[in-house]
């Protein structure tokens, strides 16, 4: 008999198919594993880089160096006020060390100055008022000696009285108002 094929028995397409079916969960239990130790990597580097960051923030302020060298001084004047016989001057520290300001003079006449009897702390303000007879219209120099002998100095172009503000002075601004719109 010549011979024709077998049918494949049974036995053997259930064996063929069963090893293609466990290879295939073979292969996806190892890519869920792959996966799993992925995740569990970086989570191990993020947990490091968390700790190694919160270790540096705790520890980085002792491990830095003693700044070295002068006191670094900068005040600035964020309000001026006029009034007779008086200046007013309201300082900000806009600087990183405490300033103290020892002496102001008013165009190179020493004065006699009331408030920051303390350091003015970074970024702190304290107001000084200066027992000068200032003349309306005169230009005037402010320089204000700190305790390490910085001269931090301030412009006032046109000495003018500081209004007041009150019931007249909303009036006068309305009756201004009204004049303009006529």
């Amino acid at each position: 008999m010549t011979g024709t094929p077998d049918p494949p028995s049974p036995t053997s397409t259930h064996e063929n198919s069963f090893d293609t079916a466990g290879s295939a969960h073979t292969e996806s239990d190892q890519t869920g594993a792959s996966r799993t130790g992925l995740w569990l990597r970086g989570a191990a580097v993020l947990a490091i880089i968390v700790i190694a960051l919160t270790a540096l923030a705790m520890l980085a302020g002792q491990s830095l160096p003693e700044r070295t060298g002068p006191p670094i001084e900068n005040i600035s004047v964020e309000r001026t006020a006029l009034e007779p016989g008086r200046i007013t001057l309201t300082l900000r520290n806009t600087g990183p060390d405490a300033v103290t300001v020892a002496q102001v003079a008013v165009n190179d006449t020493f004065v006699d100055l009331v408030g920051a009897a303390d350091p003015i702390g970074r970024l702190e303000s304290q107001t000084i008022t200066l027992d000068y007879p200032w003349i309306t219209g005169q230009p005037y120099l402010v320089s204000m000696l700190t305790s390490t002998g910085l001269v931090i100095e301030h412009e006032i172009p046109a000495a003018v009285a500081t209004p007041v503000p009150g019931v007249a002075f909303f009036g006068l601004r309305q009756q201004v108002e009204q004049s303009r719109t006529r």
